[in-house]
């Protein structure tokens, strides 16, 4: 037996559950982990503490690979959907890897990456985790999740009014914006309230160099500084702070250098207005490769260390009480997910083997419509490769998910793997192909206390 069904009995196993759960109570409000000595433990009660909630989560050993476990799972729930795999165990793996890397910066994930509700409960659960979100559903889901409204930025420059009116019913105070327009919105929508605003700048910055480019669309430049300050300090609200995007996947290695570089600037600019900004936001577009089993990640340490030198060359990012955030979504989601797809007919053209398969580009790989997604496939069939491509199951002439790739011959019925597809995926799935989906929850037997 591959997996087990049954959710672990985990209450008398703990000795020190009491004080286990004091420093889960700490650690939320704190943005550093450091100071935790068993934070294996907390984290890993944590986990056990998820499972308890949901037990249709699937614990599997860890010597069992994925391909094995899907091979297993297909066989006893025969079905035509595709079947989305949540490795949960690899949300910790991510979670300790940036606490060992960033230290004190503290995470606000960014929702709209992967919203699934289960994956949101084990998030929110997480000590220290705070959410970026960016419409009104994802705040009352994080609400109805425990998540506390100053744990919470609504990074949307662009707000609509029931988003702005939701800030108000709930307290969520830090906002982003990025034009003279949207502080005005802001302070016709909430009057006197508006007082209350913690008002963050979305700074454009260079991302010509990245994959995903986010500065056409969102963004202020430096000249358009001043008259968001000034609006801001008309409308008696408070600027605090500074958020940038380089875009995801970026090569130029000088980018965050010279986002920090600009940062300083509005930081410098924000005094001229009686502000004293103490929020550096970094953004996301984090690579989401998975931590190895120390939590190190070289890519990641790198670009920290490019970070804190740019940071330390800035006498303004001093000031008393001085912190930075960022708002990791690929980071945490890519890894988590795999799907696990039939194949529903074979053919042959021009040469070339076409496999079509029960998802597409308006299911988990629409991420292809706005990138190049990167992502392993692994048939599970061997046999000798040849020239083959991968269609989806719409009549959309571009759902087209591979078009050139060497796979083994395969028949209808046969599944491919597809590895590393938790960002942008589930998330984007038009909701009739969602339908068709089955979701699986996995976690390692040896994150969970008692099987250590």
């Amino acid at each position: 037996m591959l997996y087990n069904w049954s959710c672990p009995d985990t209450g008398s196993s703990y000795r020190d559950i009491t004080i286990i759960h004091s420093l889960i109570a700490e650690m939320s409000d704190r943005s550093g982990l450091a100071a935790v000595e068993d934070l294996n433990t907390v984290l890993n009660t944590t986990l056990d503490e998820f499972v308890e909630r949901h037990p249709e989560v699937l614990i599997i050993d860890d010597s069992t690979t994925l391909e094995e476990f899907v091979k297993q799972y297909v066989q006893d729930h025969p079905s035509d959907k595709s079947v989305c795999i949540f490795d949960l165990t690899s949300v910790l793996v991510q979670y300790k890897t940036w606490f060992n890397v960033f230290g004190d910066v503290q995470p606000f994930y960014a929702m709209k990456c992967n919203p699934n509700p289960k994956l949101m409960d084990l998030m929110c659960s997480l000590p220290g985790m705070c959410v970026d979100c960016a419409g009104v559903e994802e705040i009352n889901m994080c609400l109805s999740r425990g998540i506390k409204p100053d744990h919470i930025i609504f990074a949307n420059p662009i707000k609509s009014v029931e988003g702005i009116e939701c800030m108000r019913k709930n307290g969520i105070w830090t906002g982003t914006v990025d034009s003279i327009e949207e502080v005005q919105k802001m302070h016709d929508v909430l009057g006197e309230d508006a007082k209350h605003c913690r008002i963050v700048i979305r700074l454009w910055v260079d991302d010509s160099h990245s994959i995903i480019a986010l500065g056409s669309k969102f963004g202020c430049h430096l000249s358009e500084v001043r008259g968001i300050l000034n609006q801001v300090q008309l409308c008696g609200m408070e600027a605090v702070g500074v958020a940038f995007h380089v875009g995801t996947g970026n090569e130029d290695q000088y980018a965050y250098e010279k986002a920090v570089r600009d940062s300083a600037e509005v930081f410098k600019m924000a005094k001229e207005f009686g502000f004293t900004m103490t929020l550096l936001d970094l953004g996301g577009g984090w690579a989401g490769d998975l931590g190895n089993d120390k939590f190190e990640n070289p890519s990641l340490t790198s670009v920290c260390g490019i970070i804190r030198d740019a940071v330390k060359k800035h006498e303004v990012f001093s000031t008393e009480g001085f912190r930075m955030i960022s708002e990791p979504g690929r980071y945490f989601n890519n890894n988590t997910v795999s799907v696990a797809c039939k194949v529903l007919n074979v053919s042959k053209r021009g040469g070339r083997t076409v496999y079509k398969i029960n998802e597409g580009v308006m299911g988990v790989f629409h991420d292809l419509i706005l990138c190049d997604m990167n992502f392993d496939v692994e048939p599970l069939v061997e046999g000798e490769k040849h020239p083959a491509s991968i269609i989806g199951s719409s009549i959309m002439q571009k759902d087209v998910v591979l078009s050139n790739i060497d796979l083994p011959e395969m028949k209808v019925g046969d599944i491919i793997l597809f590895k590393n597809i938790g960002a942008y995926s589930v998330s984007l799935t038009t909701l009739p192909l969602r339908r068709n989906q089955d979701h699986v929850y996995i976690v390692r037997r040896s994150s969970l206390c008692q099987h250590k």
